[in-house]
């Protein structure tokens, strides 16, 4: 077999063979001369002597400290990025903790289509792995689902976490709630609309865990870009983002900016829809407005909206509005509207620049407060020791 191409050495080159177009001995490192023989490449060799110093082993902890208490995050592909926002949190903010995200199903079609992996069984070339993570954790953290294949390795020694993130629950909270009580299973909920969902008593042993946000990392990838002299007159960039239009109001809220630009409201309105995670958080970044929902309070994207610094309009029923209450404090920090007030609110924001500028102060303020990796990590920290070893195993 040849290399394709000629040597450069002119008219008449000839074509080198993978045999003749091997480095020689002489060209390697450490030797000398025709007959020299390469050293072997050893660890000293490699490693840095950096990382060998002081400073070096200031900032690395040894694998013992950090995973005296294991805790593993079961979740399938779209609640992967918390997981990992939680890991990183606690590997960065705790001592003896450690955590592992470990995301299955669909996530890894894709992976395995490349790499030529059977598909018949998604889960089935995970189970070996994930099983072990699991025996060896001392808290198991689901997320929504009782039904992942590699829990048989879970026993009663260890404390359980049951982790509602939105529709399975809020469709059928009946459905594991009494079991999971009697099992012993710590209870969360990612959305404060979620609390009032379920039966009394097994409602009231739902606690909220507000989702994690790394504000390091989304003030340094997505820097908010100030208005320049000749954009003072531009209109009021509106934000929505949506997957399924009737989840959250995005008609009903359409029809009002409509009616709003015929009435002469100097806004721009973009829906945010199938579009890659950067590209929609850059666009994000750039908005003067977003509108999160009508139906269910804020949620992910609101959060996100607020780390901004942007006022975010978002309704939901009477009822959740109290969950909202309690768990963000009142005044919240978003406007809060309804399909009859939204058209005011959207005017009052439009035309007062000095009221999206405390909105969105006081958004970004509960952000650091209770959305921040290390707040989040430190308030998740507190659950699992507060946690006891479940009683049984709750199965799908």
């Amino acid at each position: 077999m040849d290399i394709l191409g000629p040597t450069a050495t002119g008219k008449g080159a000839k074509v080198l063979s993978v045999k003749r177009a091997v480095r020689p001995a002489t060209d390697l490192p450490g030797a000398v001369g025709a007959a020299a023989t390469p050293r072997p490449l050893t660890p000293q060799r490699i490693v840095p002597a950096f990382a060998r110093s002081a400073l070096g082993n200031r900032t690395w902890r040894s694998l013992a400290a950090q995973q005296s208490n294991r805790a593993v995050y079961l979740c399938y592909w779209d609640l992967c990025e918390c997981g990992y926002e939680l890991s990183k949190g606690f590997l960065q903010h705790t001592r003896n903790w450690g955590m592992e995200c470990l995301s299955s199903g669909t996530s890894w079609v894709a992976e395995r289509v490349w790499h030529r992996v059977d598909l018949t069984d998604p889960d089935k070339n995970d189970q070996a792995v994930f099983s072990d993570k699991v025996a060896r954790a001392d808290v198991v953290h689901l997320c929504e689902y009782h039904n992942f294949p590699y829990l048989s390795m879970a026993c009663v020694d260890k404390r359980m976490v049951i982790h509602h993130h939105g529709v399975q629950y809020r469709d059928n909270p009946l459905q594991y709630e009494k079991q999971e009580v009697e099992a012993g299973y710590l209870r969360l909920v990612s959305t404060p609309d979620l609390l009032i969902h379920g039966t009394s008593p097994y409602r009231e042993t739902l606690k909220w865990l507000p989702s994690p946000i790394d504000l390091r990392e989304l003030d340094r990838n997505f820097p908010r870009w100030g208005g320049t002299p000749e954009e003072e007159d531009r209109p009021v960039r509106v934000l929505h983002g949506y997957t399924v239009k009737g989840n959250k109001g995005t008609a009903t809220f359409e029809a009002i900016v409509e009616r709003e630009q015929e009435c002469g409201l100097n806004i721009e309105y973009g829906p945010v829809n199938h579009v890659q995670k950067r590209i929609a958080m850059w666009l994000l970044s750039q908005a003067d407005l977003y509108f999160a929902t009508f139906l269910c309070g804020p949620g992910m994207a609101t959060v996100e909206a607020m780390a901004f610094g942007i006022p975010v309009l978002v309704g939901c029923s009477a009822d959740e509005l109290a969950a909202q209450k309690e768990c963000y404090g009142d005044p919240l920090p978003f406007v809060y509207v309804t399909p009859d007030t939204c058209g005011k609110v959207l005017r009052q924001l439009v035309n007062e620049p000095a009221m999206r500028e405390e909105y969105g102060r006081r958004g970004r303020e509960a952000v650091e407060r209770l959305h921040a990796v290390p707040a989040v990590v430190k308030r998740l920290k507190g659950y699992y020791e507060e946690t006891e070893p479940c009683r049984f195993l709750v199965q799908a």
